[in-house]
This record gives structure tokens, C-alpha cells and sequence, in this order.
């Protein structure tokens, strides 16, 4: 699985900013076919899942947005359709909201 986060780096959801979006893109490839892929994230103050649509083997999805800054990881399941899953970590960074 070979993954991809376009920003790698948002600002928080806080004060005078509104937050930004990642899009997720995860590369998935099995003999016995893709049944699905998702993210699972926390946005600071909860644990949150998001369904990537398939793209004809790349799959693709949007996170966010976060109320906290800091760096946060991205954990993306692939299942295929026997069942089995596959785990990869993806890390992003959330920016505090630049004063003024």
C-alpha cells in the first residue's frame, strides 16, 4: 500500500482560521481484489472514519478538520474481499492558527 497526503500539513480549526482538509490517497493493489479502504483519525476531540472512493486502484478520501494542533497519524485499513486487512500509519501535521 502506498500512501499520500496532499497538504501533509494543515492549519487548526480555531479562532479566526477555518481549518483545512487532507486529501488521502492510498494505492491498493490485491490478487483477491479490493473490498474497501478507510481512514481512521482523531480531529482532537474525537475518533472519526472516513471511506476512501475507488479511483481504479488509487483510492481517495478528505480528513479533517482539527481542533487541535499537532502532528496526527492516519491509520488506513485495506480490506480485501476475503476479509484480510492490511494497516498502514500516514502522518500529518496540524499548524496552530498564525496570530493576527
Amino acid at each position: 500500500m502506498r500512501l499520500a497526503a496532499v497538504p501533509s500539513s494543515i492549519e487548526v480549526s480555531q479562532g479566526s482560521c477555518g481549518g483545512g482538509l487532507t486529501e488521502v490517497l492510498a494505492s491498493v493493489d490485491d490478487s483477491d481484489g479490493v473490498a474497501g479502504v478507510e481512514v481512521h483519525w482523531n480531529n482532537g476531540v474525537e475518533d472519526m472514519t472516513t471511506v476512501l472512493a475507488d479511483g481504479g486502484g488509487t483510492f481517495r478520501g478528505l480528513v479533517g478538520t482539527f481542533v487541535t494542533p499537532g502532528d496526527v497519524v492516519l491509520t488506513v485499513v485495506a480490506t480485501d474481499t476475503l476479509g484480510a486487512e492490511t494497516t498502514a500509519e500516514l502522518p500529518i501535521q496540524v499548524t496552530p492558527c498564525p496570530p493576527g
